[in-house]
């Protein structure tokens, strides 16, 4: 998940550091230098959000999952929901 993150955020933002040169920027190598930048930054911010959102999403599932089976091994039976 991480990786995706890392790559979506930075794609995006190197297309709007390009997007930039279209509407305002007439320097082509300034351009191409804030769009690599804009890449490596939002890439690597990126990468961090996706770690933490990987490793919440883990906790929270191995949590359901460890009290779902305490359930099962003191024979609580799980709570019924009134289908609608």
């Amino acid at each position: 998940m991480a990786r995706a993150y890392a790559a979506r955020l930075g794609c995006i933002a190197m297309v709007f550091g390009l997007l930039q040169h279209f509407f305002g920027s007439p320097h082509l190598g300034q351009t191409i230098i804030h769009s690599i930048t804009l890449l490596i930054v939002f890439t690597g911010l990126g990468y961090g959000i996706g770690s933490m959102t990987e490793g919440v999403i883990r906790q929270t599932v191995e949590s359901n999952f460890r009290r779902s089976i305490e359930k099962s091994v003191n024979g609580a039976q799980p709570p019924r929901t009134d289908p609608k």
